[in-house]
């Protein structure tokens, strides 16, 4: 089913630069009113709207039939001329009449006629306009004469002289014209003897002629090929030879090729002026046919008519859309390639008369092709492509062209740009200091680092993590952990061994010299001064006589009467003896004791401790139960303890209970979560190194769940947990300049957190992550070399210690940062990320592909073998290095099974410097188990067998055949 159509048996041309086709009444046809007028019409189609009708925006009376018709771009570039071109009509009794279009959709009638060209005798049937130079216009009639008319000014016509050697009249009736669309001067015409004619303006004569070497063919249709200057094509209305005949000038001897396609004559044919590879022609077999000029095949078949088509043409405003006509009275619109309005209904009715493909497209339309687009590639790469149109200048000699020149010509810029984002100078200066620092190796510049970055922290918080990290990097992590948390820690006691040293160092000092230990520390040497002695025993001199006159009243020595009345006083200690019961239940103090202290004593005369701290914790004397819990069994003073501290639940016997029973995580879930910081300096106090990592987990997963991201942050970090860092820090890393600052801090803290002796966790997934986006960015910005400098800085767990894809996908990144820049040929070879498979095709597969590749099958199978074995050589598994020794892999120790991280290769570790080594034991030191080494991470893919080539086009090839030897 046609897209639009009207009633009418004409010819037809489309407007060049409006949704406009222009209609002429044919010559050699009637109606079924056996009208005898003709009439030269424009139709509008929109093809939004619903309606099948073509209307008719204006119209005129012409004087004869149309052979042909021809609209042209001539005057449309200038703002006084017809800003829809000229409309040329080729008429039966040798007159072409020009319309201006404007005047005729504005209802001129008979006066949008702006020339009448009368040269010719006998029917026009030859005429087209010159595409590279729109003001000339070429004319060929049945008296065999060919004009080109020059309409620069269209009511003032003038025609170039008679080209010189044209055949004679008789034999070379002009049945087509067209002229070249490269070269400019260059035009063509044939004949119904079958001569083609090919003619130079230059010249003013013919410079080359052809036809059939197999006998005469009537020749009815003929087109240049839009885009080699040197072929064109030429169809015949002889029933017995209906073939396409494609002819190179470079060798007119014979033709080309030929297709093959209609049963009957050729009437009309079309090029598609949007692909050049789309060819559209009809016959007198009442079909349409769509043509792949590259190779020969049909493309799509126009629904057929009840009568000759005899006129197609393509729409240069609407790639796809075309117009037929044929002698049953209709003038259609078709997308030439399948499709259109109410093809799915005739579908559904089952009709036929649909566009119906011929087979299935090996190629796109050109006009479906992207005019321009953009890629991005690795490395901050860009690469774009775009269309360029250029108007091709004026051959040197030829005829003025109009104002509106030619049809322009396109071809294709491809051009790689490097494109560095608007933060890249920035992130690019902060990554190569920091890459500097960590390049030192040097736990003490680290350290040096975390101060300046402290200091130069907008926040407290910030400034504070920057801290607890210089903290980690120490040798007393715990003790510096409880002055950062303003609790002085207690000097520890001296060992046994340091006491007995201490001792004998003592002893000996004082053997050799025994005023040593009196006068050390002394001034003088130990001799007293006058000033000592008389501020010690008072004033000297003239008032020593009065000293001992006064010693009788001196305040520190009692007067005789008052040691006596002292004596006879009683002392406290005398009443306490007085009233205190006697032992033996006798004399003046004689106490009578209590039934429960009888019922203790008696328990303990047997040796009933268990019985006896019973008897106390009823009559609540706690402390004597405590007492007698002590010298019986270890049983008996664990539940007697236990028993008392949960009588006593107050704060403080909170945490001693806690810390009596080692029971931290209850500690810090009993805890206030306002006093976060004293229960991490407790826990820093008494946790032990399996506990240390728990409870600080535990803490820090209360204080996130209340909200508090910075403290939880910071118990994670005591804890050395990565994944959860990573992740509370990469919580506020946005998009933009501020973003990338916030990524190179959060990637810093997290390198820094790899280095410290603290940090005995492996790499997480998180951390995996955050490294595949950051080295991405370096990669963005250009900086290919620092950020395979920071990919081979990092632990190489990192890359397996992840059980989703970061591992997988920071191999893969390192890999291919490797092997697309050829700057880092001094950098070690990454192991390749993926596995090599074999895979084999079935036996159907290799069966179908040997029988129409018999004879390349050997080739392609060889190539493709070697280039396999190439490639697993490139990237086969080496064996994998002797890790490197960790200094603090005697420090590890295993933890519960639920706080230990997941098993990974021994990390990078760098030389380090033996005046910074870490100590032996680190208070904050967390190690997981020492297990197997997992294998690196890795991605199957699956490499399918070697496609089979494409088979080889016909024989007939469509290029330009060799020119004979001269």
């Amino acid at each position: 089913m046609s897209l639009k159509q009207i009633e009418r048996s004409s010819t037809a041309a489309f407007c060049p630069a409006a949704n406009l086709l222009a209609l002429g009444t044919v010559a050699g046809a009637v109606d079924v009113s056996f009208s005898t007028s003709a009439r030269v019409e424009l139709v509008e189609f929109d093809l939004a709207s619903k309606g099948h009708d073509l209307p008719v925006r204006g119209a005129a009376v012409a004087s004869e039939r149309f052979h042909r018709l021809a609209w042209g771009r001539c005057g449309m570039a200038t703002t006084t001329g017809a800003s829809l071109g000229l409309l040329a009509g080729a008429m039966a009794d040798g007159v072409v009449s020009v319309w201006d279009p404007v005047r005729l959709c504005d209802g001129a009638g008979e006066r949008a006629e702006v020339a009448k060209l009368e040269k010719h005798v006998g029917p026009v049937k030859g005429l087209d306009w010159n595409p590279l130079s729109s003001n000339l216009l070429g004319t060929g009639g049945a008296d065999g004469e060919v004009t080109i008319w020059d309409l620069s000014n269209p009511t003032a016509p003038t025609s170039y002289p008679a080209i010189k050697g044209a055949p004679k009249a008789a034999e070379s009736e002009v049945t087509c014209l067209a002229f070249n669309h490269k070269v400019q001067h260059i035009f063509a015409s044939s004949s119904a003897a079958g001569t083609t004619m090919v003619y130079d303006l230059k010249k003013q004569r013919p410079v080359i002629s052809f036809s059939d070497p197999n006998g005469a063919r009537r020749c009815s249709a003929m087109q240049w090929h839009p885009d080699l200057a040197t072929q064109l094509i030429v169809a015949s209305d002889d029933d017995r030879s209906p073939a396409l005949q494609v002819w190179d000038l470079r060798n007119s001897i014979s033709p080309l090729k030929e297709f093959v396609g209609h049963t009957k004559g050729v009437l009309a044919m079309s090029w598609c002026p949007a692909d050049s590879g789309l060819l559209l022609t009809c016959g007198k077999d009442n079909r349409t046919l769509c043509w792949d000029t590259m190779t020969g095949e049909v493309v799509s078949e126009l629904p057929p008519s009840d009568n000759w088509n005899f006129d197609v043409q393509w729409s240069p405003t609407v790639p796809g859309l075309c117009s037929t006509a044929s002698f049953d009275g209709k003038v259609q619109l078709h997308n030439a390639l399948g499709g259109g309005a109410g093809a799915a209904e005739d579908a559904f009715f089952g009709s036929a008369g649909e566009v119906k493909p011929a087979r299935v497209p090996t190629r796109a339309p050109r006009w479906l092709r992207r005019p321009c687009g953009v890629c991005f590639g690795f490395g901050g790469k860009l690469v774009s492509f775009s269309e360029t149109r250029e108007q091709p200048p004026a051959a040197a000699g030829a005829p003025a062209a109009a104002s509106g020149g030619g049809a322009p010509s396109t071809h294709s810029d491809i051009v790689l740009h490097s494109i560095l984002p608007d933060d890249t100078d920035s992130l690019v200066s902060q990554a190569a200091s920091f890459q500097a620092v960590v390049a030192e190796q040097n736990n003490e510049v680290l350290a040096t680092y975390c101060d300046q970055k402290a200091a130069a922290a907008a926040a407290e918080d910030e400034g504070e993590v920057w801290k607890v990290l210089k903290i980690m990097l120490g040798d007393d992590a715990r003790r510096n952990l409880l002055l950062h948390l303003n609790y002085e820690p207690i000097e520890p006691a001296p060992t046994a061994a340091e006491a007995e040293a201490a001792a004998s160092e003592a002893a000996a000092a004082a053997a050799a010299d025994p005023t040593e230990a009196y006068s050390r520390g002394m001034p003088n040497g130990g001799v007293p001064s006058a000033d000592s002695l008389a501020s010690d025993f008072g004033p000297q001199g003239a008032d020593a006589e009065s000293f001992f006159d006064n010693l009788a009243e001196s305040p520190g020595v009692p007067p005789p009467q008052a040691e006596e009345d002292a004596a006879e006083e009683p002392s406290e200690m005398d009443e306490f003896e007085a009233e205190s019961p006697s032992p033996h239940g006798s004399g003046p103090g004689h106490y009578k004791m209590p039934e429960a202290d009888v019922a203790v004593q008696r328990a303990l005369v047997v040796g009933d401790y268990e019985g006896a701290v019973k008897l106390c914790m009823r009559a609540k004397n706690f402390a004597d139960a405590l007492v007698l819990a002590s010298i019986g069994s270890p049983e008996l003073w664990t539940s007697t303890r236990d028993k008392y501290l949960k009588r006593h639940a107050h704060p403080s016997m909170r945490v001693v209970s806690a810390l009596v029973s080692r029971n931290l995580t209850e500690l810090v879930q009993s805890r206030p979560i306002s006093g976060w910081r004293e229960t991490l300096a407790m826990l820093a106090t008494y946790a032990d190194a399996e506990e240390w990592a728990p409870a600080c987990d535990a803490l820090a997963a209360r204080l996130k769940a209340n909200g508090d991201a910075t403290a939880a942050a910071l118990c994670f970090l005591c804890a050395g947990n990565m994944e959860e860092l990573v992740r509370l820090w990469a919580a506020g890393v946005r998009s933009g300049p501020a973003g990338t600052r916030r990524l190179q801090e959060v990637v810093e803290r997290a390198v820094i957190l790899t280095r410290a002796a603290a940090a005995a966790r492996a790499p997480s997934a998180a951390f995996a992550a955050l490294a595949v986006r950051y080295a991405g960015l370096l990669v963005e910005g250009g900086q290919v070399q620092g950020a395979m400098d920071f990919l081979l800085t990092l632990p190489s767990s990192s890359a397996t210690a992840a059980s989703d894809d970061s591992g997988s996908s920071l191999a893969v990144l390192k890999d291919r940062i490797y092997q697309s820049s050829g700057s880092l040929a001094g950098y070690p070879a990454p192991p390749f990320p993926f596995v090599l498979e074999e895979l084999q095709a079935s036996a159907t597969y290799q069966h179908q592909r040997q029988q129409p590749l018999a004879a390349t099958g050997n080739s392609t199978s060889s190539s493709s073998n070697h280039h396999h074995q190439h490639h697993h050589q490139l990237h086969q598994h080496k064996p994998p290095t002797p890790q490197a020794h960790n200094p603090y892999a005697a420090q590890y120790t295993a933890p519960p099974s639920q706080y230990s991280a997941a098993p990974a290769p021994a990390p990078f570790t760098p030389a380090v410097n033996p005046q910074h080594h870490q100590p032996q034991h680190n208070p904050l030191h967390h190690q997981p188990p020492q297990q197997q080494q997992p294998a690196a991470a890795a991605v199957r893919t699956f490499t399918p067998a070697a496609p089979p080539p494409v088979a080889a086009p016909p024989a007939q090839q469509f290029a330009p055949a060799a020119p004979p030897p001269a």
